[in-house]
């Protein structure tokens, strides 16, 4: 059971940090987008970015990789407390 635990802790850390990755990816790729946006005559995604309030209105949007990175946090979390349970009980 805790070497299980152990194994799944470290799957829900690699989980985490590829959801952070490709949300680095993504930013990464938007901030391209907006600079080519400045050379051409229009401006989608910016003006996209615009109406959904910059990111500083959670009515208009909320990134879901806010709530992605929460549930492998929320299973570590689980697996650690299930690990330390049975670590207890012996």
């Amino acid at each position: 059971m805790v070497c299980t635990a152990v194994a799944a802790i470290a799957i829900c850390v690699f989980w985490y940090r590829s959801i952070r990755s490709y949300d680095n990816l993504n930013t990464g790729k938007f901030k391209v987008i907006h600079a080519i946006e400045k050379r051409l005559p229009l401006a989608l995604y910016e003006t996209e970015w615009i109406a959904l309030g910059e990111g500083n209105d959670e009515t208009l949007y909320k990134p879901i990789s806010h709530l992605e990175r929460s549930i492998p946090i929320v299973f570590g979390l689980l697996y650690l407390v299930l690990m330390l349970a049975k670590l207890l009980s012996c």
